[in-house]
């Protein structure tokens, strides 16, 4: 981009996706934002958030929709853990519990 505008970026500028893809990064797809006005249009952009129990600890914790499978949201396969700590618990657990070959 600062090939294209002939100049280095501002220090409070930053390169926006018009269209949100990264992968974009076609010049008509690009547009120079203060920094001020790119953490608006991301904060615009937020997507709701979704109640979701933790499948170890069973607390509840909120989570961006993008980030959930609905078979999540209802706790029916792949388990949401609301931290890499149950998550790690919840994996020892489960391969704990199934029977293993040649042990009973």
């Amino acid at each position: 981009m600062a090939l294209e505008l002939g100049r280095r970026l501002k220090v409070n500028e930053e390169v926006d996706h018009i269209d949100n893809d990264p992968l974009n990064n076609d010049l008509t797809n690009l547009q120079i934002l203060s920094q001020a006005e790119n953490l608006a249009k991301q904060e615009h952009k937020k997507l709701p958030l979704v109640k979701i129990q933790c499948a170890y600890c069973k607390t509840i914790f909120e989570r961006r929709r993008d980030q959930v499978t609905e078979r999540q949201r209802r706790n029916l396969a792949s388990p949401a853990c609301c931290s890499r700590s149950c998550s790690a618990k919840l994996q020892y657990q489960l391969g704990h519990s199934a029977i293993q070959p040649g042990r009973h």
